[in-house]
């Protein structure tokens, strides 16, 4: 009987934290300077899609943001690109990671809505930088980074314009840097893995590292590819 007790009181202390993180992510959205269109989509959120993303972001994911970061294994001296930092759930893992070291951190994205967002939850946090645009216009100088992270993105971006965005990737990587993907694969919303693979490769990326995983925490549930790319 006192372990049942134990069980709901757990889950009532569960749903008043929730409950209590969903309201301050409410009020978070709401100090935003963001202009919501009547179309909306991706790259341009309603309130709705922003406070469910920082929510979720803050919460759920956020031990699964933490790994990922902890998986690249960082000393905080490198200059890092987050590509497409969306809510900014895997950047304020990498803007803590070069705290007190000698490294900076790039926040990318193509929305002026989520670099808004993503501005905001890092606004304490020293030695981060922030560009709004499409990758393959953009004026970066070659070399720029240590290392790249995408995140969920690749697959958000249409099928004919991987190849250009994958060679900026290559440009803008420093020799001797790294790329650290984590993609869902397979068909419909996912890339699939032979073409990530081949592009990476055909852009002139060695594979490190590349495993695939069973992820329950995507809805729907589906198989992840983390993988490793680096240049010499």
């Amino acid at each position: 009987m006192s372990t049942i007790k134990i069980s709901l009181l757990s889950i009532c202390a569960l749903i008043v934290i929730t409950i209590v993180l969903f309201f301050s992510s409410t009020s978070f959205v709401g100090r935003l300077n963001i202009s919501y269109p009547a179309k909306t989509d991706f790259i341009h959120p309603s309130k709705m899609l922003v406070r469910y993303e920082t929510f979720i972001a803050s919460t759920i994911l956020r031990p699964a943001y933490a790994g990922f970061v902890r998986s690249i294994n960082l000393t905080g001296d490198e200059r890092i690109l987050d590509f497409g930092s969306g809510a900014g759930g895997e950047a304020l893992f990498l803007a803590k990671a070069i705290q007190g070291k000698k490294g900076t951190l790039t926040c990318l994205d193509i929305s002026p809505a989520w670099l808004e967002v993503v501005k905001s939850r890092l606004a304490e946090y020293k030695k981060v930088f922030y560009m709004q645009g499409d990758i393959t216009r953009l004026d970066i100088s070659p070399g720029s980074f240590d290392v790249i992270v995408v995140r969920l993105v690749l697959h958000d971006i249409d099928r004919d314009q991987r190849k250009a965005v994958i060679a900026a990737f290559r440009k803008i990587l420093a020799a001797g840097g790294s790329m650290h993907i984590l993609e869902p694969l397979g068909t419909g919303h996912a890339i699939d893995e032979d073409e990530m693979r081949s592009l990476f490769k055909e852009a002139g990326f060695k594979e490190r590292f590349f495993k695939k995983n069973f992820s329950f925490v995507m809805v729907p549930p589906r198989t992840m590819g983390r993988a490793i790319y680096y240049i010499n």
